[in-house]
């Protein structure tokens, strides 16, 4: 697609927006509404990644709520690639405030609210989002208190197939959720669920963890190889 093409004669891309490997997004124009709408199209021929797109276009078709990015309309391009329609947002993501200092009390206060509201009307029609972390709450006009939960691509919803493999990581290391660490998965630190009540990530638990193991290994097992003939030569 290029800027200028129109799609199924109501979208009018206007720029370039970004991309990636997975395909670009446009900034473009409802011709039934004049409204700036972002557009999406997919350009990956990877199967799964097609499937999560098309996961992405259920859930934001079946989601209405203030707090999340809304949808407009899906398509295919005029060379068979399908598209996803969202509402326009101006503003920065959660990542890009934070890079900048901590949120305020209030605000912080504000943000988990809202999102917890737009998550709470996810689980209702058995939507979890699975990837959630500051570059996917993004800030309209820089606030807070009208966040909106984007990326819905690895979304689990309750009557379909999964698309990833039990244990498999797909989501961002760093920002997994209590969802993750549950069930008998064998972790590099031998435990088969972290020793937290809450659940929560457990990569830097492990890390700490094998480090401790390492270092208690070493001393059950005495003084070294060398060490010993070293002492033996006295």
């Amino acid at each position: 697609m290029r800027v200028g093409d129109v799609l199924e004669g109501r979208f009018t891309l206007d720029a370039r927006a970004g991309s990636g490997g997975m395909g670009e997004v446009f900034r473009a124009r409802d011709r039934d509404t004049g409204q700036a709408v972002a557009v999406k199209v997919m350009l990956a021929r990877h199967a799964g990644d097609r499937a999560r797109f098309e996961r992405e276009v259920r859930v934001l078709s079946e989601l209405r709520h203030p707090a999340i990015v809304q949808f407009v309309a899906h398509g295919q391009t005029p060379d068979g690639e399908p598209y996803l329609a969202m509402e326009w947002l101006e503003g920065e993501d959660l990542r890009a405030r934070l890079a900048r200092g901590m949120l305020g009390v209030d605000e912080s206060v504000a943000l988990a609210a809202r999102v917890a509201a737009a998550l709470g009307t996810a689980h209702a029609r058995g939507v979890v989002h699975r990837d959630l972390k500051p570059s996917n709450l993004f800030l309209p006009a820089g606030d807070v208190a009208l966040v909106k939960v984007l990326d819905f691509g690895i979304a689990h919803l309750g009557d379909v197939t999964r698309l990833t493999r039990t244990g498999s990581a797909r989501r961002t290391p760093s920002c997994w959720c209590s969802t993750i660490c549950t069930g008998p998965i064998t972790r590099p630190c031998g435990w088969s669920t972290p020793p937290c009540g809450s659940r929560r990530t457990c990569r830097s638990w492990c890390s700490r963890r094998r480090g401790r193991r390492s270092t208690s290994d070493s001393r059950a097992a005495g003084p070294s190889a060398s060490s010993r003939r070293s002492g033996s030569g006295r």
